[in-house]
C-alpha cells in the first residue's frame, strides 16, 4: 500500500506543507478507518520525524517485516541543502534506521518500492534530474542513475526485474514520458505521448498490465481545459488506445489507475 502527496488543480500540496517536524499518522494503516463515535482504538499512534529545520515526507509503504519505509527530503541533516531522506521504522513507527543521499544541491525522494528480495528502489530528483537509486535492505546505496528531461511522477518495477519511470518531459512542448530500464537502471527505451494538436499531456501514474503493456493515468490540457486521460500501451511503450474523461469545459485530472479483475480499469 502506497501513499503519495497529490497535485490538485495545479497546486502541489508539497509546496504548501513546510513543517519543522514531519508528522505522519500511521494508525490503522492498511485497515478500515471507520471508528464508531466515542470509541477508542489501541492501534492508533502517531510519530514525528525530523530535526530543527525543514523536513518533509512524500511517500510511505508497508514493508514485508510489518514496518514502514518513508521517503522525502530533509534540511536537518546530510551533505547540505535539501537531501533525499529514507526512514525505516518498525510496526509501531519507531525508527530502525535512516539514510540521507545527495550532495550540496537540492535532492528529494518521492517514491519507494520494496523488491521481492527485501531490497529497495527509490526515485526522486537530484539537481533537477530524475534519479533512481537501488539500495540493500538496510538502505545502503548499490547503484544510482540519473535521467535528463524527466519530471518524475511515478515508479514501478516491471515483470522482467527492470523499472519504468513515468512523468512529463522538461524540454520543448510538455509531453508524457515513459522511461524503461533494465534491473541496473540502464535505459532500454523511452516513449513520449502528446504534443502539438493534442495539448499538454501530464502522466501522473503508471501500472504494468496483465498483457505486459502499461496503463497511464494522465491529464491533457487544451485551450485552458483539462481532461482525464487513460492511455494504454503495449510492452514496448507504443500507444494502443486512449480515452478521455470529464466535462467538455471543465478542469479534470486522473491521478491513479488500477487494473480490475475483469480486465478493466478503475481510475481516480
Amino acid at each position: 500500500m502506497v501513499y503519495h502527496w497529490l497535485d490538485y488543480g495545479g497546486l502541489d500540496i508539497r509546496d504548501e506543507v513546510h513543517l519543522a517536524f514531519c508528522i505522519i499518522l500511521l494508525g490503522l494503516l492498511g485497515s478500515a478507518l471507520c471508528i464508531p463515535r466515542g470509541a477508542a482504538s489501541a492501534d492508533e499512534w502517531s510519530r514525528a520525524y525530523g530535526g530543527p529545520d525543514d523536513d518533509s515526507l512524500l511517500c510511505v509503504i508497508t514493508t514485508t517485516d510489518g514496518g514502514y519505509a518513508l521517503t522525502g527530503s530533509t534540511n536537518s541533516s546530510g551533505a547540505g541543502g535539501y537531501d533525499a531522506w529514507f526512514v525505516k521504522t518498525d510496526s509501531s513507527g519507531n525508527v530502525t534506521w535512516e539514510k540521507t543521499y545527495g550532495g550540496p544541491g537540492s535532492d528529494s525522494m518521492s517514491h519507494v518500492i520494496q523488491l521481492a528480495n527485501g531490497e529497495y528502489a527509490l526515485a526522486g530528483h537530484t539537481s533537477g534530474e530524475a534519479w533512481l537509486v537501488s539500495t540493500d535492505s538496510s538502505g545502503n546505496v548499490q547503484w544510482d542513475k540519473t535521467y535528463k528531461d524527466l519530471n518524475l511522477r511515478s515508479l514501478i518495477q516491471t515483470s522482467d526485474g527492470g523499472y519504468v519511470l513515468a512523468g512529463t518531459t522538461l524540454v520543448g512542448y510538455e509531453n508524457g514520458l515513459l522511461v524503461k530500464t533494465d534491473s541496473s537502471g540502464n535505459v532500454q527505451w523511452n516513449k513520449t505521448y502528446g504534443g502539438a494538436g493534442i495539448g499538454l499531456l501530464f502522466v501522473n501514474s503508471v501500472i504494468q498490465t496483465g498483457d505486459g503493456g502499461y496503463a497511464l493515468a494522465c491529464q491533457v490540457v487544451s485551450l485552458g481545459f483539462g481532461f482525464g486521460l487513460l492511455l494504454k500501451t503495449d510492452s514496448s511503450g507504443n500507444m494502443q488506445w486512449n480515452k478521455t474523461y470529464g466535462e467538455a469545459r471543465g478542469y479534470n485530472d486522473l491521478s491513479s489507475v488500477i487494473e480490475t479483475a475483469d480486465g478493466g480499469y478503475a481510475l481516480a
